[in-house]
């Protein structure tokens, strides 16, 4: 069901599963990163990645319209347009991406479905557009709480409102 590159990127997933948790090493080869388009054409509900994971490549994701939930424990970096059009995920935050450093630009375009506040405390970069929801709808949080970043780009929450907005140290904030 899993195609693996000698690099330990994880290149395709082609299983029937809905939920799935993949594991740390296939074929003797320890898995680091989600590859571009590795589950873009599955049906993949909920996801687990093994702590070996830490990249999520570009695109890996994208218009999976039937994921709901992920579960990235050691992913720092989530890249371009990565979960686009995931239009069912439900929560970017600290339960399910404890380590989220980096978020690349249209990470999480449209993923109009967040219901949970974001919350990522160890996220130091936003990209731009990582959240925005295409300037046509919007949508309501309690909290969004970015403590440690220290840059957000350009229109990166655009669509979203909350009463509550916790930043840290914020050198750079691009048009909003």
């Amino acid at each position: 069901a899993y195609s693996v590159n000698e690099d330990g990127v994880l290149v395709s997933y082609n299983g029937v599963l809905t939920t799935v948790n993949v594991p740390s090493e296939i074929n003797g080869i320890k898995i680091t990163s989600i590859g571009s388009y590795a589950f873009s054409s599955t049906l993949v509900t909920y996801i687990t990645l093994p702590n070996s994971v830490t990249l999520i490549s570009d695109y890996a994701f994208t218009s999976l319209e039937s994921l709901e939930y992920i579960y990235a424990p050691s992913v720092s970096r989530v890249g371009l347009y990565a979960f686009a059009d995931c239009i069912n995920l439900s929560a970017v935050n600290n339960s399910n991406f404890p380590s989220l450093v980096t978020i690349d630009s249209y990470a999480f375009l449209n993923c109009s479905g967040l219901s949970e506040d974001i919350i990522l405390d160890n996220v130091i970069t936003i990209g731009d557009y990582a959240f925005d929801l295409d300037g046509s709808q919007s949508k309501n949080l309690e909290i969004i709480s970015l403590v440690n970043v220290a840059k957000i780009g350009a229109y990166a929450f655009r669509g979203y409102q909350s009463k509550q907005l916790q930043l840290g140290n914020v050198q750079i904030i691009g048009a909003y």
